[in-house]
């Protein structure tokens, strides 16, 4: 295996708008150091972000450390927008909220 996905997708209820509201959480998108800049993270992202809309999801939302700019390059070239930053979210770093609209 030289990557992966791990997602997962949240159902709410907006009870203003009396509408269900469905997300994707993309948890962790990881490719091994020697195989990364081939394409496969681009994939893995596409495949999920495929399958978020199969299942109606209105989002896809991630957290990212505030440190790694490379991760948030590579989500900001594929739409993703930074919408909130959290302070002190992992232990030993802050993280920023990212999500791409899907609707």
């Amino acid at each position: 295996m030289v990557g992966y996905s791990i997602a997962r997708i949240e159902v709410a209820f907006n009870i203003w708008r009396l509408r269900i509201y469905r997300r994707c959480h993309l948890i962790k998108l990881a490719v091994k150091p020697e195989y990364r800049r081939r394409g496969i993270g681009d994939a893995l992202l596409r495949e999920t972000v495929k399958y978020a809309r199969k299942v109606g999801a209105d989002e896809v939302i991630l957290e990212v450390r505030a440190k790694n700019t490379v991760a948030r390059r590579f989500y900001k070239k594929r739409d993703f927008k930074e919408v909130k930053y959290k302070k002190g979210y992992y232990l030993d770093d802050d993280a920023v909220i990212m999500t791409l609209k899907l609707n």
